[in-house]
């Protein structure tokens, strides 16, 4: 059964992690438009909120 657990909002993106079948995986939202955005590593997710902010 997959789970989605609120990590942290910042910069306009909130950010949770999502577990299915023992692989996790980072959701990333914008929370204006609602776009997601599904990352392995926390530094992928950093890279897009960096990004979408410049």
């Amino acid at each position: 059964m997959p789970n989605l657990t609120f990590l942290y909002e910042e910069n306009g993106f909130k950010v949770s992690k999502l577990e299915v079948m023992g692989n996790h995986f980072f959701v990333v939202q914008h929370t204006a438009t609602g776009r997601r955005y599904i990352r392995r590593t926390l530094s992928a997710v950093d890279a897009i909120i960096r990004q979408m902010v410049l």
